[in-house]
């Protein structure tokens, strides 16, 4: 059964259908416009009160569909923090598209970080609570919101969507 295990990770490390990797610089600044600059507020004012955001993520790369990328952005204690989860698809000319598909709040509770997020749901919560560990020892990234400048990020969030007319 152990060798069986051993193949199956194997192989799926071998086809590289899921590694975590950094962003680039010019990814990083894609994101942090999404984040910043456009429609919604993603980010509390409170985390970055005094001019500098702090966060660490997870960009878990995926070969074959979109990959997807999780941002805490960290009170300084990184004791409570606001979680932005995007997926990052491809465009037909190889540009990432980075579109937020869910937020919540990091709080600790009872000794413990714990997420709450808007869409809710066991899975939802499974899937950003399980990350919140690793986001929390994650480098801290730290940049100034004032010298966040817009870039020609191809950016999409649930607030883009039209509203249904009224009846």
């Amino acid at each position: 059964m152990k060798t069986i295990s051993i193949l199956i990770v194997a192989s799926i490390l071998a086809t590289g259908l899921v590694c975590a990797q950094e962003l680039t610089e010019q990814q990083q600044a894609e994101m942090l416009d999404c984040t910043f600059h456009r429609t919604g507020t993603w980010v509390d004012k409170k985390f970055y009160s005094d001019g500098k955001a702090r966060f660490t993520y997870l960009y878990e790369y995926e070969h074959e569909k979109p990959s997807a990328l999780y941002v805490a952005f960290w009170n300084p204690e990184k004791t409570e923090g606001k979680l932005v989860a995007f997926r990052v698809p491809k465009t037909a000319d190889q540009h990432d598209t980075f579109a937020i598909v869910n937020d919540g709040w990091v709080r600790e509770e009872r000794g413990h970080l714990d997420v709450d997020d808007v869409l809710g749901g066991v899975y939802e919560y499974n899937e950003l609570s399980s990350r919140l560990p690793r986001l929390q020892e994650r480098h801290l990234h730290v940049v100034s919101v004032d010298q966040l400048r817009p870039t020609s990020a191809g950016c999409t969030s649930p607030l883009d969507k039209p509203k249904p007319p009224a009846r």
